[in-house]
């Protein structure tokens, strides 16, 4: 296993296999309704620093984004891989 903390960490031939394939690693954010506004909120907004302290606390390493999908709503994303 290998800790990337950005494309820079890739060497140039794992950049290349990457993104000759970009098809198979790229999904869509999908907006739905007004919950995916709420977490773009929750997660950005200065004002809500206590309440993003709370929703924190809810992350499970057990709750993630299923990659092999194309389509993903922000509030999955929010709750899944930016928490």
């Amino acid at each position: 296993m290998k800790y990337y903390k950005g494309l820079g960490t890739s060497t140039t031939k794992e950049a290349k296999e990457y993104f000759s394939q970009i098809d198979n690693h790229q999904i869509e954010f999908e907006y739905v309704d007004q919950e995916d506004d709420d977490v773009i909120e929750l997660a950005f907004n200065k004002k809500m620093a206590d309440k993003r302290k709370d929703w924190l606390t809810t992350y499970s390493v057990h709750n993630y984004v299923d990659h092999s999908e194309k389509y993903l709503r922000y509030k999955d994303f929010v709750n899944k891989e930016l928490i």
